[in-house]
């Protein structure tokens, strides 16, 4: 009877110290983070505001962690492609993707029946940038402001468009808020990204785009676009002529920020996301990542994951009642 409680007392304990040695391997496992190359995915196509924010991080990133950092655009879907390829792989900290503070939300609201939910498969964990976008025409439209713009529209209804990353991205609500606010009818034509619709503005095939900064300066400075309005609340430094939307009086409550975020699968170790988070910021607060950013008319953004995860969370139910209220109709 002694011998089997003693045989049953040892077992336990080689039970315990073996569950202490997993839970140390575990430990090191995530403080040896990153154990390999990261592998950031964009649902939207190179040459966006996305895809450069992000790429001017990755080349500060590899020096941070001493790891390759690749970036990898799989569009289609309005980044679901993207996501999904993230939610199947290991939940590890070394698959990462970037998206807008308004994505899980709408893609929730606009793209079921999903593969997967967003809201609890994918969890932010770091802030990368944050800018305005600009709401172009294109040079033959004969419109020179936000106010000839909403007039030419009443005058000709149905028979403007705008062209956004697709149906449900925070472009599209943004051009459907627009309407509201204006009383305007101007149609959605949705593309794969910027670098795909803006070749379509400027020939007048589409009427009008909002769209960052990076994306369109360079035809802006070309008059391949005209610049009509900046989508935040004031000016911007980059482009101190052009006037806000909000500006002008109908459009007041007019807003649209163009958030760049890192997420990761949800089910990531707490210390992996930390670790995510702090080499992120330290990116970021290097002041070449900081004036390449700036140059392009965006800012840092650091936060905390939990900060990110809190702005995520209040666009998201900001958005969603702002459908519901506005009554805003958005078919796929």
């Amino acid at each position: 009877m002694v011998a089997e409680r003693w045989k049953c007392w040892i077992t336990c304990v080689m039970v315990i110290s073996l569950a202490g040695v997993f839970s140390a391997a575990d430990s090191l496992a995530q403080d040896r983070y990153p154990a390999r190359q990261i592998t950031i995915l964009i649902g939207t196509a190179a040459g966006g505001g996305q895809d450069v924010m992000t790429r001017i991080l990755a080349n500060q990133l590899r020096q941070v962690i001493g790891q390759q950092v690749i970036v990898e655009n799989r569009t289609g879907a309005n980044g679901v492609i993207a996501a999904g390829l993230l939610v199947k792989a290991k939940p590890d900290g070394h698959t990462l993707i970037v998206n807008g503070a308004q994505w899980n939300a709408l893609t929730y609201q606009f793209y079921k029946p999903l593969p997967f939910d967003p809201n609890k498969e994918l969890i932010a964990v770091a802030g990368i940038a944050a800018g305005p976008n600009v709401l172009v025409v294109g040079p033959t439209l004969p419109v020179s402001s936000i106010e000839e713009l909403v007039g030419y529209a009443k005058k000709h209804p149905g028979k403007l468009s705008f062209a956004s990353s697709g149906v449900g991205s925070g472009q599209h609500l943004a051009g459907e808020f627009f309407n509201y606010l204006a009383d305007t009818n101007i149609l959605h034509v949705p593309f794969k990204g910027s670098a795909e619709y803006l070749s379509q503005v400027s020939n007048g095939q589409v009427a009008m785009a909002m769209a960052s900064i990076i994306g369109t300066g360079p035809m802006i400075a070309a008059g391949k676009l005209k610049a009509l309005a900046v989508t935040t609340a004031g000016r911007v430094d980059s482009l101190p002529n052009v006037p806000a939307v909000s500006e002008f009086k109908p459009l007041a409550e007019f807003r649209h920020v163009n958030w760049v975020l890192l997420f990761g699968h949800a089910s990531t170790p707490t210390p992996v996301v930390e670790a995510i988070n702090k080499a992120v910021g330290a990116a970021l607060a290097d002041p070449t990542v900081a004036k390449a950013m700036r140059e392009r008319g965006n800012d840092p953004a650091v936060m905390t994951a939990a900060e990110v995860q809190d702005l995520v969370n209040k666009e998201g139910a900001r958005v969603i009642k702002l459908i519901a209220s506005r009554n805003i109709q958005i078919e796929r």
